[in-house]
């Protein structure tokens, strides 16, 4: 017959393959997840480990309270904030401005902190003559100065109120064909002088001219080698002239045009506004001008001067406050309105859930605000807390107050939602830790002081260092321990022999 197939390898041994764990089997090859190890089961620790089975007392201790730096009621000694329901005073709360409608609100801010800043509406460009130093939001009325007349020379297309500045036209004539073109001038004022034909007997005669010239049509020259005879009136002709009678250079015996010269007219003062350099002369038609300075604008100004020609030095009306002393204090402020109150700041602890709250305080004084710490007082405690303001005997003391009561029909301690009712009566004994504590927890999910309570009662009392095993799955198990201190072992069967050999075949 054929050999007997070779029996089936034995399966290999298992068990924990942890080193770390108690009931660590070295020569377990298989893992079965049975591995019990120790470590800090609490997710929010820093020292938490992911792979403990059991708590071994190595997690650091709870001191719940505000962490952030920046928060009022900060605490410097916690490392862990607690839920809202449990202890909202140690929830982080942070000053600021809480006024929505000023300038610098803060939306993330519960507690009274710094002065809130009004807006001030006016205008914010340095460049504008109604410029407003202690304005924070721009009103969009800004005014800026300067020449609005298009037709001048320094015209400012920017400026929408006019200074009074602008370049002084120079009257005159400014036709280049007329006799007395200066190009001095600028704005032409009808004074041009044109010389012409007066005489209405000829074709050329021009009654527009204000001079007579020798322009007349059927006036006849000969010209001699010293002299001009002419022919109607046979005249003796002495040369060119001006024959202008108004001009410098006027030649009453002049028989011809020549050129002529006129004096520069204008202002001659040098302190006038429309003083002219060139001016010769000065005459009733070009009168030196000496404007009023002062405030030209009427709205919004305290100073107006209706007389005024030029822009000068204008007091502008700022409404706000104008009390120095006060919070809100608008520097530059004329005009205090009905509409317009003064602040002043108390400064003090603004936070009605710190203990030193200050009702009357405006503004937040840093450090002034402290709060109720519940935790233990006891130095040899594991979970002493050296800022703790409560301890175990006063939370307790609460608890009565609030919640212990005995049942006149009943008999028994409840638990009520307010002081005792007419039912009820106060039960002095009603003081052990353990048994308020689980009462209270039963009610956790019931009023918000019954929380609060369960929560102080639980940071009030004292935990101490008890070494020992600490697994219950441990044979050394210690009840009374709440600290590993690494002596915990399980005891186990030893592993199955390995099955016999299989005989030879026969």
């Amino acid at each position: 017959p054929p050999p007997s197939p070779p029996p089936p390898s034995p399966p290999p041994p298992g068990g924990c393959t942890d080193s770390r764990a108690i009931n660590y089997r070295f020569f377990a090859i298989d893992d079965d997840g049975t591995c019990v190890i120790g470590g800090c089961t609490d997710s929010l620790s820093d020292e938490y480990d992911s792979f403990a089975t059991y708590d071994d007392g190595t997690c650091p201790e709870v001191f719940y309270g505000c962490t952030d730096s920046t928060a009022v009621n900060y605490r410097s000694f916690a490392n862990r904030e607690p839920a809202t329901p449990e202890a909202p005073d140690l929830i982080c709360r942070y000053s600021g401005c809480i006024d929505s409608d000023a300038m610098n609100y803060d939306p993330s801010a519960v507690v009274i902190g710094e002065a809130c800043q009004d807006f001030i509406f006016g205008c914010t460009d340095t460049a504008a003559v109604n410029y407003q130093s202690s304005a924070n939001t721009d009103r969009g009325n800004c005014e800026y100065a300067g020449c609005t007349d298009s037709t001048r020379p320094n015209y400012d297309r920017t400026a929408n109120v006019n200074s009074g500045l602008c370049t002084p036209f120079a009257p005159g004539c400014t036709d280049p064909a007329a006799s007395n073109y200066d190009t001095v001038y600028d704005l032409n004022d009808g004074s041009c002088r044109y010389a012409g034909c007066l005489d209405s007997t000829f074709a050329n005669y021009n009654p527009s001219a204000a001079f007579a010239d020798d322009s007349c049509a059927n006036r006849r020259r000969e010209l001699g080698s010293d002299r001009r005879e002419l022919g109607a009136d046979r005249r003796i002709l002495t040369g060119a002239g001006c024959l202008d009678p108004v001009a410098a250079n006027y030649d009453p015996t002049a028989t011809s045009s020549g050129p002529c010269t006129y004096a520069v007219v204008g202002c001659t003062d040098s302190r006038a506004f429309n003083y002219l350099p060139q001016a010769e002369l000065q005459s009733e038609e070009t009168p030196c001008n000496f404007p009023i300075s002062g405030c030209r604008i009427e709205d919004d100004t305290l100073n107006y001067d209706s007389t005024a020609e030029i822009l000068e030095n204008c007091r502008f009306r700022i409404i706000g406050c104008t009390d120095s002393m006060a919070s809100n204090y608008v520097p530059g402020a004329t005009t205090q309105d009905d509409t317009t109150t003064c602040d002043y700041t108390v400064y003090g602890c603004t936070d009605p859930e710190a203990d030193t709250y200050n009702s009357n305080a405006t503004a937040l004084e840093p450090g002034s605000c402290r709060y109720t710490i519940v935790g233990c007082t006891d130095t040899f405690a594991s979970n002493f807390a050296p800022d703790a303001t409560i301890t175990l005997e006063e939370v307790l003391g609460e608890i009565n107050q609030y919640f212990c009561c005995r049942d006149r029909t009943t008999g028994q301690i409840a638990i009520n939602t307010s002081t005792c009712t007419a039912d009820g009566v106060p039960e002095p004994s009603c003081d052990g830790a353990d048994i308020m504590f689980d009462e209270i927890q039963e009610q956790r999910n019931g009023t918000a002081i019954a929380i609060q309570l369960a929560f102080q009662l639980l940071n009030a009392q004292c935990r101490y260092t008890v070494f020992g095993c600490v697994s219950e799955a441990a044979s050394n198990y210690d009840s009374l321990a709440n600290t590993d201190d690494g002596s915990c072992y399980a005891s186990s069967p030893p592993p199955a022999p390995p099955p016999p050999e299989t005989p030879p075949p026969p």
